[in-house]
């Protein structure tokens, strides 16, 4: 797993607040930790010691500034920055790195597949702002007098470029709005 990164923030402002309620979570955890480490046999006391609600500030730290800035990145949908705050969280109280399998894998950066061509994205402005025409008359529209001296396999292919750039770009756009 890759080390955390620095998640972004404002000048001046610290990583962490000064030690708050986050501190008795921290020894909590790290109790937990020793009774685990002295009695392995005894998980069942170890886990409703984890359990007790009592002793965990589950509201203090929702309304901390890391409970507010995970649901903001979960509304957002961004991954990373969560991912990053989570690390830079169990780093701070001394459980990092968390055992492998409990994190995904980091994501890959950029759009998996080619780069849309300028001249692709082009047609199918032109098929939009023409009105969607049939085919033949976007080609005529996009190749111009070369559509009309052009051999009829030559024309076929010209066709189905503008079919195939107006379809991928239909296809981009409605995968972008199931996503939001």
């Amino acid at each position: 797993m890759p080390k955390a990164k620095n998640p972004p923030s404002e000048k001046g402002a610290r990583r962490f607040p000064p030690q708050t309620s986050l501190d008795k979570f921290s020894t909590l955890l790290q109790r937990a930790d020793e009774v685990a480490r002295s009695d392995r046999s005894n998980a069942a006391q170890v886990l409703a010691y984890l359990e007790n609600p009592r002793e965990v500030p589950w509201e203090e730290l929702g309304k901390s500034w890391l409970g507010e800035r995970l649901r903001e990145c979960k509304q957002e949908h961004d991954a990373q920055v969560f991912k990053l705050l989570l690390n830079e969280f169990l780093a701070n109280i001394g459980a990092y790195p968390p055992p492998s399998g409990v994190f995904t894998p980091w994501p890959k950066t950029g759009k998996p597949g080619a780069t849309v061509k300028p001249e692709n994205e082009s047609i199918f402005r032109l098929w939009e702002k023409e009105g969607r025409p049939p085919m033949s008359k976007l080609a005529w529209k996009v190749y111009g007098r070369h559509f009309g001296i052009a051999s009829g396999p030559e024309q076929r292919k010209m066709r189905d470029k503008c079919r195939q750039a107006v379809l991928r770009a239909v296809e981009r756009r409605s995968k972008r709005a199931q996503t939001r």
